[in-house]
């Protein structure tokens, strides 16, 4: 009597050459806003807040602005 098998052939198939990997949209460049922020008056004196500031720094501006008025 023969000894079971140690490994099991296998046969490999070759199949056409693979797809590429579908192309990805390229980003679109993130918009700036066309706004340079917003300008205050208050008292005669005239601050320039750019438009990427916080909510709390425009609120900090106007708060020191109202004080000194």
């Amino acid at each position: 009597m023969l000894p079971p098998p140690m490994f099991v052939p296998a046969v490999v198939e070759t199949s056409g050459p693979e797809a590429p990997p579908p192309a990805r949209a390229p980003r679109r460049a993130r918009r700036r806003s066309k706004a340079d922020g917003i300008e205050l008056e208050i008292a005669g004196v005239a601050v320039r807040v750019g438009a990427d500031a916080k909510a709390r720094t425009i609120e900090a501006v106007i708060r020191a602005l109202k004080a000194i008025s």
